[in-house]
């Protein structure tokens, strides 16, 4: 409807502001997530064109029913109060249930009990004497590192950047924090390290080590 509009000229100012911003967020998020793959595309990236699209896909809704003359104008307004009732009734669905998890869990995120009761992140919390001054840290997770731990931390290069990884595979000396819960398949992993450097396993828990390289 909206491309349709949009060829007869009869888009109004807001829905092509709103169709504009989608299109161009839209090419922008694609383009920078296939070219730096800095991140995988998900709903966090994506929520900004929510509120765009619906006002975009809905604003032409209003001027057909004023169309229709008066005796059938409420036959035709009704379908569309239904839709709009469903479509509020799924997003209460939808809230009501992230609300159940969190109150259960914790919000997303570093807060979530997963990670207030880890180990590892006690033990991270509480061993930051264990790495030499002047010494890299490298982590597959450097947020959660500086996050619970306030230590700055570097995040293992992408393995389609050949450049960082050759680079990080030319340091001397480092220590690498593993979180083993993660799932970075972008990022160079734990066993690709292992087949290039002898790491030194210096503290261990059932959800993550700290390793150490030194030629």
């Amino acid at each position: 409807m909206v491309l349709w509009q949009t060829v007869k000229g009869k888009l109004n100012r807001y829905e092509s502001i709103f169709a504009a911003f989608a299109l161009v967020y839209s090419l922008f998020i694609l383009l920078i997530a296939t070219f730096s793959r800095f991140e995988q595309i998900s709903s966090r990236l994506i929520s900004p064109l929510f509120i765009p699209l619906l006002m975009a896909c809905t604003t032409w809704v209003p001027g057909v029913i004023k169309s229709i003359g008066t005796k059938k104008r409420i036959w035709a307004a009704i379908p569309a109060v239904v839709v709009m009732l469903g479509f509020l009734y799924n997003i209460l669905l939808i809230d009501l249930k992230r609300y159940d998890d969190e109150f259960d869990y914790g919000v997303p995120g570093y807060t979530d009990d997963d990670w207030n009761r880890s180990h590892f992140v006690v033990f991270l919390q509480t061993h930051k004497d264990i790495y030499k001054p002047g010494v890299p840290i490298y982590s597959d997770a450097d947020e959660a590192v500086y996050f619970f731990s306030g230590m700055r931390a570097t995040l293992l290069p992408h393995r389609y950047f050949k450049n960082d990884v050759a680079k990080f595979y030319s340091e001397k000396h480092f220590y690498l924090v593993w979180f083993k819960a993660l799932a970075h398949p972008e990022l160079i992993g734990l066993e690709d390290i292992e087949k290039v450097k002898n790491l030194k396993k210096l503290y261990e828990l059932e959800d993550g080590a700290v390793y150490e390289y030194k030629e």
